[in-house]
This record gives structure tokens, sequence and C-alpha cells, in this order.
């Protein structure tokens, strides 16, 4: 392996995915994080488009999930409980009565194994243990990120498990398009959704509602400072958007672009989940990352595809999300750039 693709970082080392473009991807196996994103912009100035750290003990100490891979379960499940073959599971709460992103087993902060690295893609695993978080299984994760010359990052989960658990896995990276130099509520947004998921005021949804004539509609392209700052009782139970959308379409499709007018960059989505949250950044709690920045409310913006939040206790759609030794976990992410 060339020094190239492997450089030291701190204890443990940073591996950096490559092509003709001038984009590289350096991911560490330390939480399978997007530690870097540097992009070309309009100008034909490098970028760095995703929030992070220097130091691998930063993100040990980070709350954010920044840049990191989460489950087994992303997202929210209410009170932690879920039926499951004629048992209630309760699962380890991390946010009040919720729990949120596996809670103590951290994927975000264990060390995954390299299994397979060259210049444009690497592939990680780490395994989990029946009871870790309540977790009724064991279960063995797989991601794979590929940087190919169109400037698409692929991301591909896989799990198997041992018995019948609920899986929802994903990846936390907060992007700020401009470079991470401004905020990112100047950033343009759109979500291919009709509709979105109502929260109460522990973000657990409680209805399916339409996107129409409220700031959820993102059909067409709005400013995100125009929807965080919305008169509307949803956008002000979170201080911005941390909602779910449900994605029009149910096979591998576009999902969601954001852009930024300085860089001219935009990012798009392309994912085969039903589901992508959208989250402003509204609780960042004013960490110190790269260059000495701030990391407060809407510095990034996390585009976490994945199934619904609470999905396990929505009985007409939970069987869709329990996988089982017959059924493993298979999720396709696709994160393009391109230049408007």
């Amino acid at each position: 392996m060339s020094q190239e693709i492997k450089q030291a970082w701190g204890d443990t080392h940073l591996y950096s995915l490559k092509n003709a473009q001038g984009t590289q991807v350096d991911i560490s196996p330390l939480g399978a994080t997007i530690v870097n994103f540097f992009v070309n912009d309009k100008h034909n100035k490098q970028q760095n488009i995703v929030l992070g750290f220097n130091q691998p003990q930063d993100y040990l100490d980070t709350k954010a999930y920044i840049g990191s891979v989460v489950g087994p379960w992303a997202n929210r499940i209410a009170e932690g409980k879920f039926p499951l073959n004629g048992e209630t599971i309760s699962l380890e709460l991390n946010e009040g009565t919720n729990h949120l992103h596996g809670a103590s087993i951290h994927l975000d902060k264990q060390c995954w194994l390299v299994e397979s690295v060259s210049q444009n893609a690497i592939c990680l695993t780490i395994q989990t243990k029946e009871g870790d978080a309540g977790y009724p299984a064991n279960i063995n994760f797989t991601v794979t990120y590929v940087l190919n010359e169109e400037n698409e990052l692929s991301v591909e989960y896989g799990a198997t498990t041992d018995k019948a658990v609920p899986l929802n896995v994903t990846q936390h990276t907060y992007f700020n398009l401009s470079g991470c130099h401004e905020k990112i509520v100047d950033h343009t947004v759109s979500i291919d959704a009709d509709h979105y998921l109502k929260i109460d005021d522990k973000a657990i949804p409680m209805s399916k509602d339409s996107v129409a004539n409220t700031a959820m509609d993102l059909r067409t392209t709005k400013v995100i400072k125009a929807g965080i700052t919305a008169d509307e009782q949803q956008i002000k139970l979170v201080n911005g958007y941390d909602h779910c959308w449900c994605l029009n379409e149910d096979d591998f499709a576009f999902a969601a672009q954001v852009g930024c007018e300085s860089t001219g960059l935009q990012l798009q989505v392309f994912t085969d989940q039903n589901a992508i949250q959208l989250y402003t950044g509204n609780a960042l709690p004013g960490e110190t990352g790269r260059e000495g920045k701030v990391y407060d409310a809407y510095y990034g913006l996390c585009l976490e595809t994945q199934h619904y939040p609470d999905q396990v206790n929505m009985p007409e759609i939970a069987a869709q999300c329990i996988y089982s030794p017959s059924r493993p976990y298979s999720h396709k992410t696709v994160f393009k750039i391109t230049l408007s």
C-alpha cells in the first residue's frame, strides 16, 4: 500500500480516496469517519466541504457524531422500546426518553477494521454483540466508500445478524459547501418528497403529513434561512430542520440537492432508502474544529438517508426495518458533487 493512500494520523491512519478531478476524500477507521472531503469550486479553488477535526481525540470527545457512521439504529426510537416476535425489547436511552444512534454502542467512536483499500475505495467492518445497548442480536457491519471519476462518493452499507433485529445505518457527515467559511443558512436545498413526518416535542414522528403550504415544502429549491426562520411550530420545536422526509421514489433515485452560490458547489444525494433526515445543525454544541472554527448552530447540515425514525413502532411498516439471518441489511447512497 502506498504512503500516498495511507497517512499517519495521530495513533491511527487516514486513507485517501482520489480521482483525476482533484477530489480527495479522507477516511478514518475511527468511526468509519469522513474526515476531509476536498473538491474544487467554480474558481478552481480547493474547498473542504465537511466539518471535522485535526486530531483523533477530538472525534472521541465530540457529542455531535461528526463525519461518522451511526447505528445499529440511526435516529430515534421512542422510549427505546419496540415489539419483536411477541416480546417487548428495551434499548438503552441516551436522549431523554429516546434511544438515539445506537447509544453506548458508539459505532462513531470505535475503531473499524480495514478489510481492503485502493486508490479510490475502502471497505471497513465492525461487530457488535447481543446485549450491547439492549440489541437482541450479534451484528456484523460493513461499509464501503468508493470515489469515481464523476465526483460521486458511493457509500454502501451491509449487515448480517444471527437473530431478528431492527437495523438502520447512515452517514452523519456535516456538509458545508462554502468550504466551512460561513454558516449554511444561505445554502439552498431541495428534497424530492411530497410528505414529511410531523414530530412531537421529543422529535418522535406523530403523523405523515403533506409538505404543501409549509416550510417543509422543499420540492422546489429554497434558501435554508427562509425555512429555519419560518413562523411554524414544527420549525420552532427544534430551532430549524431536524425532520424526516418521505421520499417519492422507493428504488434507487435522486433524493435531495444542496447548493452554495459563493463556491458554485452543489451536492446531490441519491439513495435506495425510503427517507432522508435533513438536520441543519441546530444543536451543534460549539466545539472547536479545524482552523479554530467554532461549530455552533447552522455551521453544517446532515443528509441522513435511512428508514423512518421510530419505524419499529409503526405496525404497518415495522417489518420493513427488521433484519434476520435470512434477510441481510443493505443500503446504498451516493453523494455527487457538481458545479452550478
